[in-house]
């Protein structure tokens, strides 16, 4: 009874008494510290990531001053045909990119319909008009991807664009060329 008296106190009260003191908070004097490992600011929410068009951003290039850094720098038939090869197969890489997002999306409506089949309303007809469409687009990138590889379609312009710069440059290199060794004055 003793031992019982001494762990809860009198008449069954939890009161220890003075045996214990119990040691006062201590607050951190450094703010450097506090502020090294105290986040006072709110999580952020809702992050959103712009979806830009990456074949927007491609055709957005400027290919006519890429051609004329080019042949400034590199002057062989062989770098102009280098460099038509690889805006042709960014282009084409681009459009698979596109169209594999497309099948993927066509892929997740298809489930989205069937687990609304049951609902009343034009909700499964909503879906198939979203679904014909992207298979729509599906078909104009594959058109565009076969005529990309005769180098023709949208690719026919970036092209042209690429050789004027890439002539241009290289007249203008020559020119310079010319210059120097007919003055004497740079050699």
């Amino acid at each position: 009874m003793c031992l019982f008296k001494s762990l809860f106190g009198k008449n069954g009260s939890h009161e220890i008494g003075d045996q214990v003191t119990a040691n006062p908070v201590i607050d951190i004097p450094n703010e450097e510290f506090r502020e090294t490992f105290i986040d006072e600011n709110p999580p952020v929410s809702n992050i959103e990531v712009p979806h830009e068009n990456i074949l927007k951003l491609f055709l957005d290039q400027n290919f006519y001053s890429k051609g004329y850094n080019d042949n400034y720098s590199f002057h062989s038939t062989q770098s102009l045909e280098n460099g038509i090869a690889t805006i042709g197969s960014e282009y084409r890489h681009i459009l698979e990119i596109m169209i594999d997002d497309k099948n993927s999306e066509v892929y997740e409506l298809s489930q989205a319909k069937l687990q609304a089949e049951g609902m009343p309303g034009n909700i499964s007809e909503q879906f198939d008009l979203r679904i014909n469409t992207i298979k729509d687009s599906i078909s104009k990138c594959r058109e565009e991807y076969a005529l990309s590889k005769d180098r023709e379609g949208n690719v026919e312009y970036i092209l042209n664009e690429y050789k004027k710069g890439y002539l241009n440059g290289q007249q203008h290199y020559f020119n310079e060329e010319y210059f120097v060794n007919s003055t004497g004055l740079f050699k």
